[in-house]
């Protein structure tokens, strides 16, 4: 996500409409038990060089992953900004 903030903020201003999806991996990753972050949600919150903020949405299960993105290709439609 760091290497396309400038491409993602030009959208932001040039008001193109986009959705990104950002996933996660929880879990272990190298065999010890490691904890949860949350950085990268206030990362693309205020993803950019400026004073942008951008559409955040949490699913919470597999359901809700489906519904969503329809969802956020909606507001993304409608705010004319990139949403994730």
């Amino acid at each position: 996500m760091s290497l396309m903030a400038e491409f993602i903020g030009l959208g932001y201003y040039a008001e193109v409409p986009a959705v990104i999806f950002d996933v996660q991996r929880v879990g272990p990753s190298t065999g010890l038990p490691t904890r949860t972050a949350q950085g990268d949600i206030l990362k693309n919150y205020f993803l950019s060089h400026g004073d942008t903020k951008h559409i955040l949405l949490f699913p919470s299960s597999c359901n809700e992953v489906y519904e969503m993105a329809m969802t956020a290709f909606d507001l993304a439609r409608i705010s004319r900004l990139p949403s994730s």
